[in-house]
């Protein structure tokens, strides 16, 4: 935040001489600026003997030389008293008591927008003694103040509490600065969303660090080992896990055919008895992609399995009659072996806890119905098992993993929602609803930190109003 209004005036006094109104005379400001200050960075400091301000600012120059630098140096200079200003009045105020989703925005926007609560007209003309000098393509300015006087000019607005609004509108900024358009894992695991920071950058959550110390990632551990247990020992995993087995080794099925041609007659003047026997075979392999739902009512991606299937020749059967003349039918006999090859990514998927690496893919008709079914007027079973077979056939689709996450939640399989909810964030970590779902999951389940964390990114990518207004109650919830 900066001073609204900067009055066109003081353009001019600022390279006035002489410090009105303080202590000293203007050759000792000029060497304790060049004895303490000179080589500082970009600040206010003070000089408390004598009540001085220094508002030191660096200007860098346009190639183009089409920058007024005067002006740019004075509103850079406005803007670092403005700040300093503001922490002044900062730690004067008297902050209400919020809810702790709140509260934990207020925190964050402070750390991050120091200026951002203070929203009120502010003036201040700068009439005292003034220093530059040109360094390295940039001008180097530094303004004296009397201190008084500069605490004089606060605005009463400064010390009044600031309303919710503005910790939300803070917050939302922030996200929009720090997490939309990229995968910011140090700020994912500074907000305390450490679901996004293990499944969209690390790969797992960290082991040592400041993060580490946070109440958030304690509740983080604490639900990575239910997890684990939920995974190895809860009736959904051990069926999922039944699943994928059987696909995985799914038995070839052996067929025999016989394929007769067209008869052919052979004249032998020879008679002989009647016999069998067996000339070379050849082998054909044909691959193709076959319907498959009979294992399990399980439908692998794509609603198929690969069936390779294997044609050989297993003998020629030459029957020889003994006639007036010699009649010779030959009948092929093939055996036909199908080998099934599936692969059930969406098992694999949940079963790995949202670890397993997953790419986005194209929505299919399948998983445009299964979504219509599941805001229809649908049974339940019937909803589940619609988007069960969808999330199958297309495992890289977002918004079916935020479904099944949904159908778990109302059946208050709390860690399997979750679970889903870290998929759909894999392929998307912008993604509002699975965002706005995981923080109420939390939220159920008395996760606060991790439900805020979760919240304070939600309302900050929501475009939808029900994500908005969900985020809103978590981060306002007593």
């Amino acid at each position: 935040m900066t001073s609204k209004t900067i009055i066109a005036a003081a353009l001019v006094a600022a390279v006035a001489h002489g410090v009105s109104g303080a202590e000293g005379s203007p050759s000792d400001s000029a060497a304790y600026y060049q004895r303490e200050l000179k080589d500082r960075p970009q600040g206010v400091y003070e000089w408390p003997e004598k009540g001085l301000l220094f508002v030191q600012v660096h200007v860098p120059y346009l190639s183009d030389g089409s920058e007024n630098l005067d002006a740019n140096t004075l509103l850079a200079q406005h803007r670092e008293l403005y700040a300093w200003l503001a922490a002044r009045a900062g730690a004067k105020k008297v902050d209400p008591e919020l809810p702790p989703g709140l509260d934990r925005a207020r925190r964050l926007v402070r750390a991050n927008y120091p200026t951002w609560e203070f929203t009120a007209d502010w003036e201040y003309k700068l009439d005292g003694q003034a220093f530059s000098r040109e360094e390295d393509g940039k001008r180097v300015a530094c303004a004296v103040c009397d201190r008084k006087a500069v605490e004089a000019t606060m605005p009463k607005a400064f010390l009044d509490p600031a309303p919710e609004a503005t910790w939300l509108a803070g917050a939302r900024e922030l996200v929009g600065d720090c997490y939309a358009g990229r995968v910011n894992v140090p700020f994912m695991e500074q907000i305390g969303l450490f679901d996004c920071a293990e499944v969209c950058g690390r790969g797992k959550a960290p082991a040592s660090g400041p993060a580490t110390e946070s109440a958030a990632y304690r509740e983080y551990t604490e639900v990575a080992r239910e997890t684990a247990d939920y995974l190895a020992a809860s009736g959904l995993a051990k069926e999922l896990r039944a699943a994928q087995k059987e696909l995985e080794n799914i038995a070839s099925r052996p067929d025999v055919a016989y394929v007769a041609p067209p008869e052919s007659f052979v004249t032998n003047v020879t008679v002989s008895v009647s016999t069998n026997r067996a000339v070379a075979a050849n082998a054909v392999t044909n691959v193709a992609a076959v319907a498959f739902g009979g294992i399990a009512a399980v439908m692998p991606a794509g609603g198929t399995v690969v069936e390779r299937r294997v044609r050989s020749d297993e003998s020629i059967i030459t029957t020889v009659e003994t006639c007036m003349v010699v009649r010779t039918r030959r009948i092929l006999v093939q055996r036909i072996v199908r080998d099934y090859r599936a692969s059930p990514r969406f098992e694999r998927l949940f079963l790995s806890g949202g670890r397993e690496p997953n790419a986005a893919a194209a929505r299919t008709e399948r998983g445009k119905a299964a979504e219509r079914a599941f805001f229809g007027a649908c049974a339940p079973e019937e909803r589940e098992r619609l988007v069960l077979e969808a999330l199958r056939e297309n495992p890289g689709d977002k918004v079916l993993w935020n479904l099944y996450g949904r159908l778990l939640q109302n059946k208050k399989d709390w860690l399997g929602a979750r679970i889903c909810f870290r998929n759909a964030l894999r392929l998307d970590p912008e993604y509002q609803f699975a965002l706005t779902n995981l923080a109420l999951t939390y939220q159920a389940t008395g996760r606060r930190e991790l439900a805020i964390a979760a919240a304070i990114v939600a309302y900050g990518v929501a475009t939808d109003g029900w994500c908005k207004t969900q985020a809103e109650g978590v981060l306002k919830a007593k």
